[in-house]
């Protein structure tokens, strides 16, 4: 009989393990650890403020929820990394997929320093003083700890030739799939920023609105990454 049918047909788990355990890789502890760290963290005050005679304290469930949506993220990312059949996966995307959502949590980090630091900048206009609590400068660490970890995992998996032996599926980039994924891209930017405004738009008391703002603003976004994924396809179909 043919190896290669006699392999196909025996279906024989790989002899060599990509992946040694968890807590034997520094990078995967790093995932974890940091994942959490981030979701502790969300839930404490990032910021408070004072000088105009009331307190109000700010964490990471406020404003856009930059705390709580990179915890989900972070939350993900530890089971892609500590799941072992993720990491045997020749699937480049699943190989890849560390690196992606560790580029996105630190896009997050970004967006909760710019929240935090915008907020500051609206307290003044009051005559108030914006004041960081220890909580949101461990949140950011952890953040940063985190997206370099994965992106350096996702790294390391997709540029593996191998995967117990056994080739993996390569990532072909074409002109085409740009062209379509910059459309997609497009439409999601879009349609976020028209969620984004249509939530704005409604009469809703500014301390509330954050929660349909993220709603609008990611229904917008779906919508337009479908639409443009559409166009794309249809502008490389000859």
């Amino acid at each position: 009989m043919d190896p290669a049918v006699a392999r196909l047909i025996e279906r024989r788990v790989p002899d060599v393990s990509p992946e040694p355990s968890l807590w034997r890789t520094p990078a995967r502890v790093a995932v974890v650890a940091s994942a959490v760290v981030i979701a502790v963290t969300t839930n404490l005050p990032w910021l408070h403020q004072e000088g105009i005679g009331q307190t109000e304290v700010l964490s990471g469930n406020s404003g856009y929820a930059d705390g709580t949506l990179l915890t989900f993220i972070a939350v993900v990312t530890s089971v892609v990394v500590a799941n072992r059949d993720v990491a045997r996966s020749r699937t480049w995307l699943l190989r890849w997929l560390p690196a992606i959502l560790g580029i996105v949590g630190l896009l997050f980090v970004l967006s909760a320093v710019r929240s935090m630091e915008n907020q500051i900048a609206i307290w003044r206009r009051f005559g108030a003083t914006g004041v960081y609590e220890p909580g949101f400068f461990v949140f950011i660490a952890a953040g940063i700890v985190f997206g370099v970890a994965a992106t350096w995992i996702g790294l390391r998996r997709g540029r593996a030739r191998t995967t117990g032996g056994v080739a993996n599926e390569r990532l072909v980039i074409s002109r085409s799939t740009v062209l379509s994924s910059v459309i997609s891209l497009a439409g999601l930017a879009i349609g976020t920023l028209a969620g984004g405004a249509v939530a704005l738009s409604l009469d809703i008391d500014p301390a509330a609105v954050g929660v349909p703002l993220i709603g609008l603003a990611v229904i917008g976004g779906v919508l337009g990454s479908i639409v443009g994924s559409r166009i794309g396809r249809m502008l490389r179909t000859p």
